[in-house]
């Protein structure tokens, strides 16, 4: 005969909610990622990309809508509303030598720009009107088709700042749009516009974002872990080591949709000749698992891509595993990570605010520092900044060597303050990846956020 089960007292002397309450920790992903090391490895990633950007854009033609990526690709009614712009806000009020033996119909961007340019250099009387001339210059840059990777960039910086307003003003759903448009529809419309941007692009966005994520990712995991502060060059040492699996990762889910649907497109094809359409539609139920495999692929690219790179960092995954610990993990507790991600999110768009602010207002101040005996030229075509807002291009026309080196030199400066700025987005994104990573690993594994792979001891350990 079994006892009676004796009930037994328990002193509780403290509660560690640091531990208990591990979703918290996320929100310190603002603080890690705005660190400096982190935000130059971040910073560093973005000139490599934007310097690869600007030179496709440069090389290959526009072929994205002046209205952006998500009006679509350049086409005739785009193209003859961009020349109706220019004759009526620009071409009509130059001097016809300024318009020399070229169609007013048909001028373009391009051409409009050389000809204020000329009209502003020679002294003509609608270029002494600063006023005008910066009218007709927001016309050109309206009218003016974008490159690739100049579409990508603004729609991305758009689609981020709308999320993040949409947070501030608790409004789930255009925040969700923001969000969808992001994840959903800036790829496919990049795809439809520019396939082999698409594909040479990706190749050299995986490369680079896969080596700086995995060292952001790792230091992050030794913060979490609490184990130490690995150096920069500890970071990058371990994200070159496992280069392979940061780069291939994000791309193997792709390839296994490529090629379960080229499976399943094979088996339809069938359906066109008589015998093998009885053959198809017998294999309809492998076609549909096929196409199951592959939108499966695809969603754990969309919804899980953040979480690639620390499954290296922290545990050493190789590119075949990292995937498959981010499908695992989502598919495991896809409640819990909705919530950790939306925690992450408000972590993310507070982190925005605050970084935002501070150089829009340090660059308005500089700016009006600098105009304090009057609005210069150069000055003007590096414009202001407005809270929460991509950068818009400035305006005007700087006359003269001296005005065109110091607006060169202000639109460097301008676009490095930006730069920054979506380096410490970046920074504070992987903070976070890795943080709602670890702690899905806990809850899946049951492995706690400090069991890091050790790989090899840190500098001077």
């Amino acid at each position: 005969m079994s006892e009676p089960h004796s009930s037994r007292r328990v002193i509780v002397d403290a509660i560690d909610l640091r531990r208990a309450l591990m979703f918290p920790r996320i929100m310190g992903a603002v603080a890690a990622g705005l660190r400096p090391g982190r935000v130059f490895i971040a910073f560093a990633m973005l000139i490599v990309l934007s310097a690869f950007g600007s030179v496709w854009d440069a090389v290959m033609p526009a072929t994205v809508s002046p209205s952006g990526l998500f009006v679509g690709k350049l086409d005739e009614r785009s193209e003859k509303a961009s020349q109706d712009l220019i004759r009526s806000q620009v071409v009509m009020r130059l001097s016809k030598e300024r318009l020399g033996d070229a169609d007013p119909d048909t001028v373009t961007a391009a051409q409009a720009r050389r000809m204020l340019e000329a009209a502003v250099a020679a002294g003509d009387d609608v270029a002494k009107d600063p006023a005008a001339v910066a009218r007709m210059s927001a016309a050109i840059e309206a009218a003016r088709p974008r490159g690739s990777f100049e579409a990508l960039r603004d729609a991305v910086s758009m689609q981020w700042f709308t999320l993040v307003r949409s947070m501030l003003s608790l409004d789930p759903g255009a925040a969700s749009a923001a969000l969808g448009g992001m994840v959903f529809t800036i790829p496919s419309r990049m795809w439809s516009v520019s396939p082999v941007f698409c594909i040479v692009f990706g190749f050299i966005a995986a490369t680079v974002t896969g080596l700086a994520a995995g060292a952001l990712a790792r230091m992050n995991a030794f913060d979490l872990a609490e184990a130490g502060h690995p150096t920069v060059m500890d970071a990058l040492g371990y994200a070159r080591r496992r280069m392979h699996a940061l780069a291939i990762g994000p791309v193997l889910p792709f390839g296994l949709a490529v090629v379960c649907m080229a499976v399943a497109t094979g088996i339809g094809l069938g359906m066109a000749l008589p015998v093998l359409d009885v053959v198809g539609a017998l294999l309809l139920p492998v076609s549909l698992g096929f196409a199951f495999v592959a939108v499966l692929a695809v969603m754990v690219v969309a919804f899980g891509l953040t979480l690639f790179a620390p499954a290296v960092a922290c545990d050493g995954a190789d590119a075949v595993e990292s995937a498959q610990r981010a499908g695992a993990y989502l598919l495991a507790h896809p409640l819990l990570a909705v919530g950790y991600a939306a925690v992450a999110l408000v972590a993310l768009a507070i982190g925005t605010v605050m970084v935002d602010y501070a150089l829009t207002q340090a660059w308005n101040w500089t700016y009006d520092a600098y105009a304090v005996l009057g609005e210069s030229t150069p000055a003007r075509t590096a414009g202001r900044f407005m809270f929460l807002e991509s950068a818009a291009p400035g305006v005007g026309v700087p006359d003269g060597i001296s005005a065109r080196i110091s607006a060169g030199a202000l639109g460097f400066w301008r676009t490095v303050v930006c730069g920054l700025e979506g380096a410490a987005i970046l920074s504070m994104t992987v903070a976070a990846s890795t943080r709602v990573y670890l702690l899905l690993r806990r809850a899946a594994d049951g492995v706690e956020p400090s069991d890091i792979w050790a790989d090899r001891p840190l500098s001077g350990s």
